[in-house]
């Protein structure tokens, strides 16, 4: 994968497929994925991180421990763990929309918004859904792989991990 700056390799089994792919981002999917988050390994390099109290732009692409502070009521994070990925240091955590949380973006599902990647993707944490997320700290800028899946589907989580633990950066 090129698309991030940096080669990225991984291994899948089975089928899968891509969805958006650009300048700083990249989706694999298994078949069947209906829509955003949904059974999805999203690859990231942030350009911007969004406040989820303000919606705005303002924290920096590197700043998790900001963006973490912006979440609302609602959206529940474990534990920060410091790891590594292809012997990079790695800080990573699950997080979970509760379908009841107040959010800042009235009318939608979305809950919060992690970052702008490349020009205008935009990685959005939605309503009922869980998200495992690897921080991969780079000199430049961060790498963030984030996989999701609705609540009820909980156990494809070591799924998404099993690509996760593939990895090879470089």
């Amino acid at each position: 994968m090129g698309e991030l700056g940096v080669s990225v390799n991984f291994t899948v089994d089975d089928i899968w497929a891509t969805q958006p792919i650009g300048a700083g981002h990249i989706v694999i999917t298994r078949p069947g994925s209906f829509g955003p988050g949904d059974h999805d390994v999203v690859f990231l390099r942030p350009r911007v991180l969004i406040d989820a109290t303000t919606n705005s732009t303002s924290i920096e692409p590197d700043d998790l421990d900001a963006w973490l502070a912006s979440l609302p009521p609602g959206v529940a994070i474990s534990e920060v763990t410091a790891t590594s990925i292809d012997g990079e240091a790695t800080r990573t955590f699950r997080l979970t929309v509760e379908p009841e949380a107040e959010c800042v973006l009235v009318g939608v599902s979305r809950c919060a918004d992690l970052m702008f990647a490349g020009s205008a993707f935009l990685k959005t944490f939605d309503k009922g859904f869980i998200y495992d997320v690897f921080w991969i700290d780079q000199a430049v800028l961060p790498i963030v792989i984030v996989v999701g899946t609705t609540e009820d589907d909980p156990d494809w989580l070591d799924v998404g991990q099993a690509v996760v633990d593939s990895i090879v950066i470089g």
